[in-house]
């Protein structure tokens, strides 16, 4: 396969003025698109040049041969960097009146930006990292207890009673049929806990805690007050995604964009970002 491919990139020069900064937003876990929201907003202050990059192995932005386990040992932080830095010098070629490159990013990406910034100083003069994940955690239960201090006592307890009948079922042998109820028959057991562990930690680290927490007290059957929050918030697909599924992710090439393949490996190799359940 050849030794270089492409990485997609975004520009939106809209509000920018000669000399003005360059607004970078780094590429994160899925597939990257035009710019926009307030890193938009602050450049039309500013007269700042907007970028966008997609983050190698998401999107379209994939070497020949594609998410193949042999290609798979270039999806690394430090080469995500590297990307970075060589898209920066050419923007810059570009637009050669730019001024101060500040780098933007969110989670993951927030994280990638404040590395940037360490790894790469003197290419950048700035960097906003929001809830930038820069301590790759393995062993990282204190996740799930802020998440369980945060929702409340009630609510914290009917979704820990939800996952303790539904591990009840599967030692029992009744497991097909609980994770059907999240379309999700298809997962192995550990597969199926996780699934169902970020289905109401997502929704509360994503400011959905009031619709978790009122779903799970309209009913005594905790269990099915779970399933149908994740099936109406999330989607039906959601249970039953590449996503969740390691066969999927080892098996089934077709599904595994666009996040799926890509994630696993990264925060099998080097994120970590896997928190585990107290206690």
């Amino acid at each position: 396969s050849s030794p270089t491919f492409t990485v997609r990139c975004f520009v939106n020069e809209e509000h920018y003025q000669e000399g003005g900064p360059v607004f970078f937003r780094l590429g994160q876990e899925g597939p990257a698109g035009p710019p926009d929201g307030f890193i938009v907003d602050a450049a039309a202050e500013l007269g700042a040049l907007v970028v966008a990059l997609e983050h190698r192995f998401y999107g379209e932005s994939l070497p020949a041969g594609g998410l193949s386990r042999a290609n798979l040992e270039f999806l690394t932080v430090d080469n995500a960097l590297s990307d970075t830095a060589m898209a920066i010098a050419a923007v810059q070629r570009l637009f050669p009146g730019s001024g101060a490159v500040v780098t933007f990013g969110g989670s993951y990406s927030g994280a990638l930006s404040a590395w940037f910034r360490l790894a790469y100083p003197e290419v950048t003069q700035g960097s906003i990292s929001s809830s930038g994940v820069v301590n790759n955690l393995l062993d990282f239960p204190q996740f799930d207890e802020h998440i369980g201090r945060v929702v409340g006592e009630a609510c914290r307890d009917a979704v820990s009673e939800a996952m303790l009948l539904m591990d009840a079922s599967m030692a029992q042998g009744q497991g097909h049929a609980v994770k059907s109820l999240f379309g999700a028959a298809n997962l192995t057991d550990d597969d199926f806990r996780y699934m169902t562990a970020d289905s109401a930690a997502m929704a509360v680290q994503y400011g959905h805690k009031d619709r978790l927490c009122a779903a799970m007290a309209s009913s005594e059957d905790v269990v099915g007050a779970l399933a149908d929050f994740t099936n109406l918030f999330w989607g039906k697909q959601f249970g039953g995604s590449c996503f969740y599924s390691t066969h999927c992710l080892i098996n089934e090439p077709a599904r595994w964009q666009p996040t799926a393949r890509s994630w696993r490996w990264q925060k099998c190799t080097e994120m970590g970002y896997l928190q585990r359940a107290p206690g």
